[in-house]
Parts: C-alpha cells; structure tokens; sequence
C-alpha cells in the first residue's frame, strides 16, 4: 500500500485529511420503519411515468438533511458518476435519496436523468414462488431500465456484462464501489477504479452518512484526476471517497489519509474539499 501511495502522489492530487469529531460509531445507526406510502409511490411510477425526483422527495418524507458541502465540485453540465460510499447505517435507499437530494440543489438535471447501478445476485431460483419472485423483479427492472443497469455479483470482479451496458450509456451515474453495505468504509471491488477511469465521464467521489439527533450529511468531492498508471485506480478511488468521511467511519484508511496529507501540505497540493 506505501508504494501505492507514492506512486499516487508523483502528480496527481488526490485526497486531504478531513477533520471530524471523534464518536462512537452507533451514534451512526438509526433504521426505521419502511415507509408504507413511498413504496406505494413506487408502484404507481412504475406502472406510470419512471420518474426519479417525486421518489426522492416521498423517501425524504420525515428526514433531515442536516449538512450538505462541496456542491461548487460538482461539472456545471454534462453527465458524471456519482461514486458513494455504500453506507449501512440507514437503507441503501434512504442514502441514496440523500445525495440527490443534496446534489439536486445545484444539478437538478442530474437527479431527473440518474442511472442506478445495481448488483444482482446469482442465486438459484428453482420453485415456483421464487420463479415467479425473478419474474417480478425482471418486470419492474425492465420498466425502470432507463435508470437501472443490474451488474451481477458474487464474482471476483466487475461483469463486463452490466458494465458494457453502462459504458454505452450518456447519462450521470450513481454508483456504490464498495458493492457490499458496511457501517464503515472498506475496500471498494477489484477493478471499479480502473473501469471508471476508463470511461469518457468524470467521477465525482461523495460521502454520506447519518448522525442521530442531526440527519443526514453529504459531502462531494473534486472528481478525480485519475493516475496514468491503471493499477493505482482502485486505490485512487478509496482515498477519494474515504478522505470525505468522518475519521470513525473510515478507520482503516486514516494512516494513508495521513501520508497523503503530508505530502500535499508538502507539495503545496489542494485538497479535494476545499
């Protein structure tokens, strides 16, 4: 990992400590009762018209989005990939109603034209009510194409089947690299860093988190200025998002975090939530 980092830093600038209060990580949890009303709304769009903006608002209902910075980061136009961190504290749904609330404040287009990116599992599906379950689910993801791109998981890297589908496609993208929901921050999957680097879009990292008694907290980053070396991407990718968050919710990246640091305060180097 120290190589990797010095080899990040030879002129590409990454990623900045962020100073948070330190805190016990179950001030980070709060589930709560599935609201009733939004998956009634998501029937009804998916029988009608597939609109993301109201969906966000009905998920939102009842929730506070206490804190919202580095908006200013964020392409003035143009399609991007949203890259966030796949945070457990709340449901998958409520993080990502979070960040386009957040970033539909400066970039409704974004929200309106969003492309979900969204892991399948392979599971076997032999019986009837579980045929009849993949049934379903191909429906409502069949109607929801045009926001929804399925990538299946449970394999040691990226499908190139989902992830030529999602190349072929100029629409901004909201993706978690992580592929699997923790508390804290871990390890995004083997080869999401090289595949975004790849494409013809900028990836903007944000992190997001819940806080109780404060709601929710959004922080977008500087898209990244992607290593000429492949190999450093996935690495790349984690400091982006990771240097966003609280220390307590990234805790096993802070010794690099603090490499990086040094060596931009070094170089005179901004950071990337400045």
């Amino acid at each position: 990992m120290t190589a990797a980092i010095r080899g990040l830093m030879a002129g590409e600038t990454v990623v900045v400590m962020v100073a948070a209060a330190n805190s016990p990580t179950d001030r980070y949890r709060g589930r709560r009762i599935e609201p009733v009303g939004f998956w009634l709304r998501v029937l009804a769009a998916t029988i009608g018209r597939r609109e993301i903006p109201p969906l966000v608002r009905a998920r939102l209902r009842g929730e506070q989005v206490a804190a919202v910075c580095g908006l200013q980061h964020l392409p003035a136009s143009g399609a991007l990939t949203l890259a966030v961190n796949h945070y457990n504290g709340r449901a998958s749904l409520d993080v990502a109603a979070a960040v386009l609330h957040a970033v539909g404040e400066r970039r409704p287009d974004l929200v309106r034209d969003i492309l979900f990116i969204v892991g399948q599992v392979q599971r076997d599906r032999r019986g009837l009510p579980a045929r009849l379950f993949t049934r379903a689910s191909d429906w409502v993801f069949w109607r929801w194409a045009r926001h929804a791109q399925r990538i299946p998981l449970r394999n040691s890297a990226p499908s190139p089947v989902g992830l030529r589908g999602w190349s072929g496609r100029n629409q901004p993208v909201f993706v978690f690299p992580e592929g699997k929901a923790r508390l804290t921050f871990g390890a995004v999957r083997h080869g999401s860093g090289r595949w975004l680097a790849a494409q013809a879009i900028p990836t903007v990292p944000v992190a997001v988190w819940w806080v109780r008694g404060e709601g929710w907290h959004v922080r977008v980053g500087r898209p990244l200025r992607w290593s000429n070396r492949p190999h450093l991407h996935d690495t790349q990718l984690a400091l982006g998002m990771a240097a966003l968050l609280p220390l307590d919710l990234a805790p096993a990246w802070q010794a690099d975090l603090a490499r990086v640091a040094d060596y931009q305060r070094d170089e005179g180097q901004p950071s990337v939530t400045g």
